[in-house]
């Protein structure tokens, strides 16, 4: 992932089904609120793999250009099931992606010595008869460049 593209969450629903592989993909990107996916109630899939990317921290450039750190990547395959260990059909994933830091180049938080670091990105997941979220992983953002 390079400081120029946005950053993504890509979901993936539905693998190893017993009739095959079967997906459903689907990308998000910073809009600066959460979003919330309904699981299907009458899903047939086994698993749900889930990848999360933190934004990269933003670059400065004076002489010469600095790049600030790369956001992490995780990823995860999480079980559909009835019990309060799985993932349960019918309830919400709550997706919280991350924006990428500013640059000295953007409109953003830049001053004469560093710019801003990129923006975790999460998910959470809450059964369909329940009050709390349950976090299902994180991915921390890169840190902002400095000069001097």
């Amino acid at each position: 992932m390079t400081n120029q593209r946005i950053l993504f969450l890509v979901i993936l629903l539905a693998l190893l089904g017993w009739s095959g592989l079967s997906a459903q993909p689907r990308q998000l990107t910073f809009k600066g609120a959460y979003e919330d996916i309904v699981i299907p109630s009458n899903t047939t899939a086994k698993y749900l793999r889930l990848e999360a990317g933190g934004g990269d921290g933003g670059k400065i450039k004076r002489y010469k250009q600095w790049g600030g750190g790369k956001g992490a990547f995780v990823s995860a395959y999480f079980m559909i099931g009835s019990d309060t260990t799985t993932i349960q059909p019918g309830g919400t994933l709550r997706f919280m992606v991350g924006e990428l830091g500013d640059s000295d180049s953007g409109t953003g938080n830049a001053d004469p010595k560093g710019v801003g670091g990129g923006g975790g990105t999460g998910n959470a997941n809450k059964a369909n008869n329940q009050r709390r979220w349950k976090l299902l992983m994180e991915a921390g953002g890169g840190g902002g460049a400095y000069w001097d």
